[in-house]
């Protein structure tokens, strides 16, 4: 389950819609709305204890705080959460990621062009996912140029076997390209299967790329790989809490395999 505590000082307050949601509220009640929404925003998700609650949310009944949280937040597995301020906590931290990243992706590809032949460099230019790179640009190592040519040539090294088509060796002026590959055409029969099987998986923004793929099939077999997109299509909260199929998948593997 995903951590909702986004470290952030701040969120959105929408006074009209805050007003209109709580106009019918007894003081009490909306006193410990508040209360509970800046607990989900300072901690993440709200524990079903009502004796840590009621400590929290302090001169209230136990009933005032049941009427609430069934009111206002969703119980889900691990605890309550109110979903409007987790999509607004969700979205500032997307937000202020695509800010940072965007500059270190910058910098990625111009390091890229100095360390890469030309070849090299058109060619990852063309097959490495833009979502995939912001997906990885915090791991990378942009000030080691040992590491990162080593990165680099892996990342080559990757789309010539999933590619066999593709010369990233030698100065020839342009990628020749036939037709699709043997791995270019597994790509395809998973993403039939994941219509037909897993249709939910792609209410979730950010979807499995090719690239991401031929990476994902070289750790993971393809039982291992179907269970885990399986348990996320099943996860109703999905499409709310996460952006990202392949990053998401990389957390969840990790818990489950290791």
């Amino acid at each position: 389950m995903r951590d909702f505590s986004m470290k952030d000082p701040a969120f959105l307050f929408y006074s009209k819609d805050f007003y209109e949601g709580t106009r019918m509220m007894l003081p009490e009640e909306r006193a410990c709305y508040v209360d509970l929404l800046i607990y989900q925003h300072q901690n993440g998700i709200i524990p079903d204890d009502d004796k840590r609650l009621l400590l929290y949310c302090s001169g209230i009944s136990k009933s005032v705080l049941h009427d609430v949280l069934k009111s206002k937040f969703t119980n889900t597995e691990d605890g309550w959460i109110n979903d409007r301020l987790n999509t607004e906590m969700i979205a500032r931290q997307n937000y202020k990621s695509s800010l940072s990243s965007s500059g270190k992706i910058g910098q990625f590809w111009k390091k890229a062009k100095k360390l890469l032949s030309r070849t090299e460099y058109n060619t990852l230019k063309k097959y490495l996912d833009r979502d995939e790179l912001e997906n990885e640009i915090d791991e990378i190592d942009l000030l080691d140029e040992g590491s990162l040519i080593g990165s680099l040539k892996h990342r080559l090294s990757i789309i010539a076997n999933a590619n066999e088509d593709i010369d990233i060796d030698k100065e020839k002026g342009g990628v020749g390209e036939k037709e699709k590959t043997e791995k270019e055409k597994e790509y395809d029969r998973f993403n039939e299967w994941v219509d037909k099987t897993i249709p939910e998986l792609r209410k979730i923004k950010k979807q499995i790329t090719f690239s991401e793929y031929c990476i994902l099939t070289q750790k993971y077999n393809g039982e291992q790989i179907r269970k885990i997109l399986t348990d996320m299509a099943n996860y109703k909260k999905a499409p709310t809490q996460y952006t990202s199929v392949n990053l998401t998948f990389l957390k969840w593997a990790k818990k489950e395999y290791g």
